[in-house]
């Protein structure tokens, strides 16, 4: 098994303020793009981010060398290491890091011991998806990074009979029940702390049913995705008035 630690630390590693050019606008508008997965429960969102980072690999350009997936682990092991926490931290200028607190601040309101980890962790994501080339798995990802224009934001969905099919080869005993739970529990994290409704289409670039739609092909979507905003200076086209 990959040593999560290790991993998080080398890509850290690989990433430094320092070696950005002091007079570009980024941080604020993001260094390189990144993606959120938004997904129901055994919508198959781990397995297209596997399909992502095997797709880049077949890349030549250097826009997708030294993509990392951002998944429930990594993000834990930030929040719970004190010198990982720090290491994010350091990697924006101070004026930034306080305005991504600000950010977070109004998300959370009053501080309480729980909404004191979900702090540390938007803060995370929202640090990381700034210097870009991350896939963040869940974690209300895409509401967390929605002011930075680098981002592209993929939502899954598929039938209940897929989900749970999916789910039961994983080794669920009662895959309804999680799937129920589980989408519960996410619907509820957007709702408490952003307000939205995680089913909204407007909150994502992309929406795909992995019953119709393989995750190879919604790779290969998302990678010319990647290339036309990269291309845009990050901001997405906008079609004229039909």
């Amino acid at each position: 098994m990959v040593d999560i630690f290790n991993e998080i630390r080398g890509f850290l590693n690989a990433n430094s303020y320092t070696e950005y050019h002091p007079n570009r606008q980024a941080p604020r508008e993001g260094i390189h793009p990144f993606i959120t997965i938004s997904r129901e429960c055994g919508a198959g969102g781990y397995q297209l981010a596997d399909a992502l980072v095997n797709e880049f690999r077949k890349q030549e350009s250097e826009l997708f060398r030294g993509w990392q997936v951002l998944n429930r682990e990594l993000c834990e092991k930030l929040v719970a290491e004190t010198d990982l926490n720090r290491s994010v931290r350091d990697l924006l200028s101070e004026e930034y890091y306080s305005e991504v607190q600000a950010l977070v601040y109004s998300l959370l309101g009053e501080p309480s011991q729980k909404t004191l980890v979900y702090q540390e962790l938007f803060e995370v994501i929202h640090t990381l998806a700034t210097f870009g080339k991350v896939i963040v798995v869940g974690r209300a990802g895409n509401c967390i990074t929605e002011n930075l224009p680098m981002g592209i934001h993929v939502r899954l969905v598929a039938s209940m009979a897929a989900r749970t099919e999916r789910m039961r080869m994983e080794g669920y005993q009662d895959p309804a029940r999680f799937i129920f739970q589980q989408d519960r529990d996410r619907a509820r994290l957007i709702k408490v702390h952003f307000r939205r409704d995680i089913s909204d289409p407007l909150l994502y670039d992309l929406v795909c049913n992995t019953d119709r739609i393989s995750f190879s092909e919604i790779a290969r979507i998302v990678t010319a995705m990647i290339r036309i905003r990269a291309d845009a200076g990050g901001s997405p086209g906008l079609s004229g008035s039909s």
